[in-house]
């Protein structure tokens, strides 16, 4: 066993579940005895915990409701911790794009075993810079690459449509004349292979161009 997991080691896992991260720290207390995990089921808890305590880990849930998640990841990089994985109930490829680029490490959903989790941080810890199952990774290169298909503008425009929005409206709204939305509206259905908005706004979606989360 590596000498580093042989040494009594500290988490902190910060989930607003109390119920799941009560049972997760305690199994992976019992899937390794030497590992001490400590819990917080709100962003001042877990404020407060970095304040007092040096951990080697954070577990992150990307729901935590009181803070968004950027600005509380950038609190625990204040408290140089560089090893910090999300643990959540989906895989957001945007949100891990965003993440990773501020230094995430990995990212696991919690449908996984207490066993995998633990290897994932295992992963992280030893020093791999991102950790993700293939499936996961498959999705955000999928998402990646997707992003390149609508420029930033296109996108926004087909957020406003598919809030219910009428051309006019986001005309309106971004200071273009009718007829320019119109044209990036034909160059949307072109990229995406589809006969009108409906069908444009549903394979936009299914390749997470539209995720708000």
């Amino acid at each position: 066993m590596n000498a580093l997991h042989s040494e009594r080691i500290r988490w902190l896992l910060i989930d607003d579940h109390a119920m799941f991260a009560d049972a997760l720290s305690i199994v992976l207390s019992l899937l390794r005895p030497s590992l001490k995990i400590d819990t917080a089921t709100t962003t001042d808890q877990a404020i407060k915990r970095l304040q007092h305590t040096h951990y080697s880990l954070i577990i992150l849930d990307l729901q935590m409701p009181e803070c968004i998640n950027e600005e509380l990841y950038m609190q625990i990089k204040q408290a140089e911790i560089d090893n910090v994985m999300i643990c959540s109930a989906t895989f957001q490829p945007q949100k891990a794009l965003a993440l990773r680029k501020l230094g995430l490490r990995g990212y696991i959903t919690k449908d996984a075993d207490a066993a995998d989790i633990l290897a994932f941080a295992d992963r992280i810890t030893d020093g791999e810079s991102w950790v993700c199952s293939p499936h996961h990774q498959q999705q955000l290169e999928h998402y990646e690459s997707s992003r390149t298909l609508l420029t930033e503008r296109q996108i926004h425009i087909l957020q406003l449509l598919e809030s219910g929005a009428t051309t006019k409206q986001v005309a309106h709204q971004l200071c273009l004349s009718e007829n320019t939305i119109k044209t990036h509206v034909r160059l949307m259905l072109d990229k995406l292979n589809v006969s009108n908005r409906s069908q444009c706004i549903t394979r936009a979606r299914g390749l997470n161009l539209l995720s708000r989360h």
